[in-house]
């Protein structure tokens, strides 16, 4: 069990995401696993499945069902505890990934959680959110948005798309902080995911739809378009083989159709089971190249040194915005792109691989040190030099952080 330090500031959080999506798995860790090096952490895990709390790799005090309490009140609880009589900070840091949503459900909920991160401001807790993006909101959604990042100390967005939705809907003071996956180490590589695959092979996985809220009866058909292009290329010109597979649960009908499209013509492997945690390094560090319209597989797979293809439309601001910003426009693929496009597109990328490995490499890298000196600024520095941590917990710090905040150590 986790000895909570009186000293060091308490920060909360929430594990409750959707659990079938890795890609939601891993921003969620890799926050929880920074945060850590910043306060004594206590998750949201009420309804979380056993699974997902292990991969989050979760202290059982570090779980909100430990205190045997509802976490709002627990959350009450521990920062009027920490505000009047432990002299600690306390924060709250709110749920990573893409906040959108254009219906009255989604407004009541997004009313109630306002009124709670005003009853959390006037306790004087830290709100923060870290590696999000934002929007499309209705005209109630906007206005309830811009509320909260009032009450927010730190609201920042992962992509210069929704910094531009942000200042759009008059939300002042947004900071840029990069996808949360951007931070993230190469996986090891344990084993074998599936028999048969053949290094250097072709990762396909995608969603039926922009988002979870866009219709398009159409979608599937404009995909299969690039899709027999694509293909065609990567089989007949690069003897490629194809591995269709999918990292959310609800991806696996689309996948199972490229599957059948595609099995008849080219060498194809079909991964049966959902990617895990457990094998993404093995998974994803033999492949080539990706091609989705899952952003965390993009990711994920450029992590591994695998090729990022995008094959989206103009609607989805959060791949169009993450990659525009990495300068990785070349890799994106319009859904309605003719067939010669597509070709000069793949041709473009594929002739400059080298050059675009290094630039992928040297982005990881710069958001990372992006990313960590932006929670040092935010946890250390914010809001006063009495809150920040001992020299000993400063190792997720850069040197130039360390140098200019030595007089604050000192103060401890």
């Amino acid at each position: 069990m986790q000895n909570k330090s009186k000293s060091k500031p308490i920060i909360f959080c929430s594990a409750k995401t959707q659990y079938e999506n890795l890609g939601d798995l891993i921003i969620n860790k890799t926050l929880i696993d920074n945060l850590r090096a910043f306060g004594d952490v206590i998750a949201n895990d009420q309804g979380v499945p056993q699974e997902f709390l292990d991969d989050l790799s979760l202290e059982e005090s570090e779980r909100s069902s430990y205190y045997n309490l509802n976490f709002r009140l627990l959350m009450l609880f521990l920062c009027f505890k920490a505000r009047f009589f432990e002299k600690r900070t306390a924060h709250y840091v709110m749920q990573p990934g893409h906040v959108y949503g254009t219906s009255s459900r989604f407004v009541r909920l997004q009313l109630f959680e306002l009124i709670y991160l005003f009853v959390l401001k006037i306790m004087d807790v830290q709100i923060s959110r870290f590696g999000s993006s934002i929007g499309p909101f209705s005209h109630a959604g906007n206005i309830l948005e811009r509320w909260k990042s009032k009450v927010t100390s730190f609201y920042s967005v992962r992509d210069s798309l929704s910094k531009e939705y942000g200042a759009k809907i008059k939300i002042e003071n947004i900071h840029s902080f990069p996808d949360l996956a951007w931070l993230m180490d190469p996986y090891p590589v344990n084993g074998s995911v599936e028999s048969g695959l053949r290094d250097g092979y072709v990762v396909i996985s995608f969603r039926d739809s922009t988002h979870s809220s866009a219709s398009d009866t159409n979608y599937v058909s404009r995909l299969f378009k690039v899709l027999d292009t694509v293909t065609q290329i990567v089989c007949q010109a690069h003897s490629k083989q194809l591995v269709v597979s999918y990292q959310v649960e609800r991806d696996g009908d689309l996948c199972k159709l490229i599957r059948d499209r595609y099995a008849s013509r080219y060498e194809l492997v079909f991964i049966e089971e959902r990617i895990q945690l457990q094998n993404v390094g093995t998974f994803y560090s033999k492949a080539s190249m990706v091609f989705s319209n899952r952003l965390h597989v993009l990711l994920l797979g450029m992590l591994h040194n695998a090729l990022p293809f995008a094959i989206t439309d103009k609607n989805h601001t959060k791949v169009l915005g993450i990659l525009s910003d990495a300068d990785l426009l070349d890799s994106i693929i319009d859904l309605d792109a003719c067939p010669g496009t597509v070709t000069a597109a793949l041709e473009r990328v594929l002739s400059r691989s080298e050059y675009f490995k290094s630039k992928i490499s040297q982005t990881f890298q710069k958001n990372r040190a992006l990313g960590h000196k932006k929670f040092c600024d935010f946890f250390i520095g914010y809001p006063d030099p009495t809150h920040a941590l001992e020299a000993s917990d400063r190792s997720v710090c850069t040197e130039e952080l360390k140098t200019t905040k030595s007089a604050e150590s000192q103060q401890i």
